[in-house]
């Protein structure tokens, strides 16, 4: 327990108390390197009252500032991978665009192999369906090792499995480094990984895989298995303008953001906060922020009503991982497939709906099933 008032946690990045707090923070730890963690970090900047300012090696950005403050923030996770920016703009966009032709004819495989779910595995719907669509678009694209076996290593990729090919952004470079070639690539700059095409053809599909995935016919299991790869794809997928991986690098190169401990660093709480440290390298914070989004496990969440309802029965886990069991109109349904007078949209339906994490399906047709569910069932009489 903390009790040191000059010692801070803050679970909600986002909350008004966090707000408050931000200007006072000096020594800061980032849990999680994704999306929160690039908005946490400017957050803890504003009162620096900086300026990011374009350098002689373009397209890399300074950062100049003439607080006082010191400020250096650590951010780290369990790989300490960051997220990779999207391509700048449709003209490198369009090297990963996928044809509406083709999409159609993904979409009817991928439908074909759910009519017969119950002996489906994982492989099967990624390959070759899926896999091709990226294999094709990757060997459009100019690479230099032609007698590689382009199928085998996206598969091997998204199943998980440890990749090792030049044809791969190397992750055992300096995170510096490592952005810096991320961002040459979104800009066009340099030639496109195999790892950056899969990520950015994946977002290309997320919207099809969407709708298809949503109160499929896929067992629970198998289902929970495709989102497993797609949260892995995530990284790329779901990744910042390149701007903001700029002003990342920026910031680093001034002595602000300090990448030396960032993949799973041992934690020890002390009376001054916690100490993060590695085999070379041990530094002390005063503050600790959480980056990381909840899992949607239902028998993890922590709201009483959820709580409540689900250990009275009246909510029934989609899988054992996953959020609650819905129907297409979002109600909640039982152990026996009885829909009940309570609707779940969003994260928290996660498993009978897919694609909970993006804006697109605030405008899915799940919401519009249930809103115009509602409007029939409750308001028209």
């Amino acid at each position: 327990m903390l009790t040191n008032p000059e010692t801070f946690f803050i679970h909600n990045p986002y909350s008004k108390k966090a707000y408050n707090q931000y200007n006072q923070l000096h020594r800061v730890a980032i849990k999680g390197m994704g999306l929160s963690m690039i908005d946490i970090v400017h957050l803890c900047i504003a009162r620096l009252k900086g300026e990011f300012k374009t350098s002689n090696q373009e397209p890399f950005l300074s950062y100049e500032h003439n607080s006082n403050v010191d400020l250096k923030i650590y951010p780290f996770s369990l790989d300490g991978l960051p997220v990779i920016p999207k391509p700048l703009g449709k003209k490198v966009d369009q090297h990963f665009a996928v044809e509406k032709e083709v999409i159609d004819n993904l979409k009817k495989k991928l439908q074909t192999l759910q009519e017969s779910p119950q002996h489906l595995k994982i492989e099967n719907l990624l390959a070759p369906p899926i896999v091709e669509v990226i294999q094709i678009i990757y060997e459009q694209l100019d690479y230099d090792d032609t007698n590689t076996d382009i199928h085998s290593l996206i598969l091997d990729w998204l199943m998980g499995e440890k990749v090792d090919s030049t044809l791969w952004l190397d992750t055992d470079l300096e995170t510096v480094d490592y952005l810096k070639q991320a961002c040459l690539m979104a800009c066009g700059s340099i030639p496109f990984t195999l790892d950056y095409t899969i990520g950015q053809v994946w977002r290309q599909l997320q919207p099809t895989l969407y709708s298809i995935f949503t109160h499929s016919d896929l067992t629970p299991d198998l289902q929970s298995e495709f989102i497993k790869i797609d949260e892995l794809t995530k990284r790329y997928s779901y990744g910042p303008p390149v701007e903001r991986v700029l002003q990342l690098i920026a910031l680093s190169e001034c002595g602000i953001l300090d990448f030396s401990l960032v993949s799973d660093p041992t934690i020890i709480e002390n009376k001054n906060g916690w100490v993060l440290k590695n085999k070379s390298i041990e530094k002390e914070v005063h503050a600790m922020v959480n980056g990381v989004l909840a899992s949607a496990d239902l028998k993890n969440i922590k709201d009483p009503l959820i709580k409540g309802m689900f250990n009275t029965n009246c909510l029934e886990s989609f899988h054992k991982e996953l959020g609650i069991k819905t129907s297409s109109q979002a109600r909640v349904l039982t152990e026996k497939d009885t829909a009940l007078e309570i609707s779940v949209l969003g994260r928290n339906a996660k498993g009978s709906v897919y694609g909970v994490d993006a804006i697109l399906e605030c405008f899915s047709t799940e919401t519009n099933n249930w809103s115009d569910y509602f409007v029939k069932d409750y308001l028209v009489k």
